[in-house]
């Protein structure tokens, strides 16, 4: 009997903080978002995501969230160039 197994594409996210003027983060709100990532593991695993950051401000919060995701089982890149963050995170 053939054992069938379900196939999903792996998740795929480009966040593009290029137009963003203002954030307000706070330490309990980076624990929140974080709690978030651990409880959905499972459906992360193996997806890719892409922030894109044209200020040094906001190079800098993608970066620390970069460093803070490693071992998750996803990857994070900071980019300043979109057509690049778009080739990375969906290659051809």
């Amino acid at each position: 009997m053939p054992i069938f197994q379900e196939h999903r594409a792996a998740w795929r996210e480009l966040v593009d903080g290029r137009e963003v003027t203002d954030m307000a983060v706070t330490a309990e709100g980076q624990r929140r978002l974080a709690a978030l990532a651990t409880t959905s593991a499972e459906r992360l695993r193996g997806g890719r995501v892409a922030m894109v950051a044209s200020s040094d401000v906001m190079y800098g919060m993608f970066r620390m969230w970069e460093l803070q995701r490693e071992g998750l089982g996803y990857e994070v890149h900071v980019f300043r160039d979109i057509e690049e963050a778009r080739t990375w995170v969906a290659p051809p």
